[in-house]
């Protein structure tokens, strides 16, 4: 880290069950690091168990009351957009992206389509959109017209069985309907974030 220079700030948000250490361990399979990586961890365990093998977190709030869910939707952004100021009141910070995985990667478009002030661009691994039209959902049609200016760009792997590769093909679909600068790629893999696929990413943000 070099104090003179300014260096691109990635959010890595893990998938549901995941946490932050095991998120963390993809910064070791980059050909180029030269960007600063963090790792928050969804609020909410998955599991009661403490050892770090079962430390399992999601960034969603189960419940029946939609109010409440909304309310944790919106402090899951509260919360990522916090880390980032926290992160640039240290170091010196060009653009922002967010990459999620799976649930993460749900959180992150949601953030990245409604904060295109702070959040230059998203990578999403093997996730979806919210709902668009329903009332329990922070995210809306409007949030894609307000939202063009975030860079995207999309992975999903082609035996992915946990969301389907149509799943992703309709995602794709909307942004490219919209609109959005997208670059999209179905790679051989299943659930999960490739290593080569991720260093493809990088230099796609760095572009």
């Amino acid at each position: 880290y070099d104090s003179a220079k300014r260096y691109p700030l990635l959010i890595g948000m893990h998938g549901n069950g995941g946490n932050a250490d095991g998120f963390m361990v993809h910064y070791d399979h980059l050909d180029n690091s030269q960007f600063i990586y963090v790792t928050p961890e969804g609020q909410y365990p998955v599991s009661k168990n403490i050892g770090p093998q079962w430390h399992r977190r999601t960034w969603a709030f189960r419940s029946n009351d939609k109010a409440s869910r909304i309310l944790a939707d919106n402090l899951v952004t509260d919360y990522i957009l916090r880390t980032i100021d926290a992160v640039s009141m240290n170091h010196r910070v060009s653009d922002v992206y967010l990459m999620g995985f799976s649930e993460g990667a749900v959180y992150a478009y949601s953030i990245g389509l409604k904060h295109t002030v702070t959040v230059r661009g998203v990578i999403g691994f093997s996730g979806y959109l919210m709902d668009l039209n329903g009332d329990d959902s922070i995210l809306s049609k409007q949030d894609l017209i307000e939202g063009k200016d975030l860079r995207l760009f999309i992975a999903h792997g082609i035996d992915d069985a946990a969301i389907t590769l149509d799943e992703a093909r309709q995602v794709r679909d909307v942004f490219k309907t919209n609109g959005f600068d997208l670059t999209y790629l179905e790679f051989e893999g299943r659930h999960g974030v490739k290593a080569d696929v991720f260093n493809d990413a990088v230099a796609w943000m760095a572009q």
